[in-house]
This record gives C-alpha cells, structure tokens and sequence, in this order.
C-alpha cells in the first residue's frame, strides 16, 4: 500500500490532481488484495501442488524491443515442452482463482486489448504469452513497468541517487519469490518445462541462479540504436493516454525522456557486466536481434541446442515458414531520434561498450 501512495504523491505533484490516478491505484491495490487472497486459499484447497517441484527452468531476458517477445511466442506457439504464463495467468496465478474464473474464459478469449498498446508495435491479449514483468507490477506495484511509467518523471539529483532508485525497484529477492509460486501453479497439472520471459530479471540474475542453480539463461542483445528509441516510442504511446504527455511542457518530457534513457544505458551496463563474468558458464547463451533477423535458422538451431528444445518435424516446418516471411518482413513501427532529444553520435559514444564487444 506504501508503494501505491507514494506512487500517487509523485503523480499528483508533477501533473496535479486526476481522478484516473486515483482509479489506477484503487484498481492495483484490488487486484493485488485478490491475488494474495487466493494464492491463500491455494494451501487449503490443493495442499498436494507443495509436492511439484520446477526441474531446469529456462529463462529468456533482455532489453525491451530486443526481440524477446518474438523469440518467447515462437517457442510457445512451436515446442509444447514449455509452459509459459500469459496475462491471465499474471490476473489469477492462484489454482483458485483460475478455477473461479473458468466460466468468464471464453469471453476474455475475445476480448481485445489494443487500446493498452498500440498493436503495430506490440500485440497483447488474455491467453498470449507475456512478459512476466506485468505479473511483478500487478502484484507489487512495482518493477520495470511501475518504473517505466511512474519512476521516470522522478528528479534525481544524482547519478548515484538515480542508480540506488532503479536497482530497488527492479532488483528484488521476492520477485523470484512470487514467479516461481506462479509457475509452480501453472505447471502444477503437467510435466512441462518452466519458461520464464522477462526485461527487468537482468537485475535479479543473482537470484535467479540461486534459486535455480540448473536453470538456463538465454540473454538477447540488439543495438541500443533502435532498440532504445523502439522502447520510448512505445511507452510515450502509454504516456498520452495516462498524463497527456503531447501537451506536457519540454522541460517535464526531457526529464522523463533522459531518465528512460539512463534506464537503458545502466541496463545494458549491467547486461555486458554478467555476459563478461558468466561467459564461460554453459548455462548461459547470448544471441542479438541482429542474428535472429538476419539468421534465423542458425541462430534457432542454437536455440534449440541450449534448450534442449524437441526438434519436431512440426518445429523445422515452422522454422522454415518464418525464414520466409523474414525476407520480406517490414516493420509498422516508426520513429525518430530527434523526437526523444537524441543523437546517433551520443548513444554510439554512450554505448561504445556495447559496439565493442558484440556484432549488434
């Protein structure tokens, strides 16, 4: 509840007071009230999910707009070895609240979200798989999309402060806590394999490994030259319709803007520190998007290797269909430096660590 205040107090002092805000936080502390509620009831109901254990987890990370959502709904559509939660599953992960909501399932499956995102630049429903991150906001109120969308109109006064800010809110032990609860439940009545997709557990890989000591970690890098602007311009699509953010004065949308951009600058930090300590350790793979792009089949086959994944004469099929339409693929999704106050000289000079060590 502390979080959702003070979320609020920063809403209302730099754009003042805004019914919605007040909707937003009420519908948050309702949903997290109904989550851990359930999750409750889960030790009464189905006291025999405590004996399932999650053997091998793997785990797909890395920055936002670096191709992971792709890479995440191609193995799910095409290796039913994994299992992997989806919007629903972050709502009701309790086996309760999923048996409560069996009747309301065919009208969600209709349901369309687009007004959450713009679909050009990334489709979401109820039973598409989703970047765990959503599930770590809607039960805490925090994580990377409460910093994303709140944290980042922040004034921090020092780099120091800025960095302290950001590991708190993305760095957290009980993250992996919760996730591994809602896995726990989402396999509770299969023999799948854990799949976990998120940006933000590039923060919390020490807990990962420690929780997991066999669990293999797939890290995807893309050149901060598109995948930074493809990420503002997504959030600013979230940021007209929450705080009208067009019409905000230059001043508050180059505080918001920088603060997104030290977020990827510091992330992609902390991504080259682990790939440079782990490198040697065959539980980890990086690849780029530039590999996935240009390359599909060969940077899948590596996939496949690392994960273990069942090469089906179903999955080459599928393999081979999306090496076509990638040759003539176009992306919708347009925009410009210039828009978010950014230069191709800056972020090269910002990134060099970047360009230096891996063919983005």
């Amino acid at each position: 509840m502390f979080r959702s205040v003070a979320v609020l107090f920063l809403l209302l002092e730099t754009f003042g007071f805004k019914i919605k805000y007040v909707v937003i936080i009420f519908f948050r502390w309702l949903v997290a009230v109904l989550i851990k509620l359930t999750l409750a009831l889960d030790f009464l109901f189905y006291p025999s999910k405590r004996k399932k254990k999650i053997i091998s987890p793997v785990f797909l990370i890395g920055h936002p707009r670096s191709g992971t959502t792709f890479t995440h709904r191609f193995i799910m559509k095409n290796c039913p070895q994994f299992n992997s939660l989806c919007l629903f599953d972050f709502l009701f992960p309790a086996l309760t609240a999923k048996r409560m909501m069996r009747s309301f399932k065919p009208k969600m499956e209709k349901t369309k979200l687009d007004k959450l995102y713009d679909p050009k630049i990334h489709k979401t429903g109820f039973f598409m798989p989703e970047t765990e991150d959503v599930a770590l906001f809607l039960r805490y109120f925090d994580g990377l999309l409460s910093w994303m969308y709140f944290y980042t109109w922040k004034v921090f006064k020092t780099q120091d402060e800025f960095e302290i800010a950001l590991n708190k809110r993305l760095g957290q032990k009980k993250f992996i806590s919760y996730l591994k609860r809602a896995h726990h439940r989402s396999i509770y009545l299969s023999n799948k394999t854990m799949f976990s997709k998120s940006f933000a557990l590039i923060f919390n890989y020490q807990h990962i490994v420690k929780e997991f000591p066999d669990a293999k970690i797939l890290l995807v890098i893309r050149d901060p030259l598109f995948a930074i602007p493809s990420f503002m311009s997504l959030v600013s699509g979230v940021q007209r319709k929450l705080n009208n953010l067009d019409i905000l004065s230059d001043e508050l949308k180059k505080r918001f803007y920088n603060n997104f951009y030290k977020t990827s600058l510091y992330y992609y930090q902390k991504l080259h520190q682990i790939v440079s300590e782990k490198k040697e350790n065959k539980n980890l793979l990086v690849i780029t998007h530039k590999e996935i792009s240009s390359d599909f089949q060969n940077t899948f086959n590596k996939v496949i290797d690392f994960y273990n994944i069942d090469r089906t004469p179903e999955l080459e099929e599928a393999i081979a269909l999306q090496v076509e339409k990638q040759a003539s693929f176009k992306t919708e999704h347009e925009y410009s430096l210039e828009k978010f106050w950014l230069t191709e000289t800056a972020i090269k000079q910002d990134f060099d660590f970047i360009y230096k060590h891996y063919n983005v």
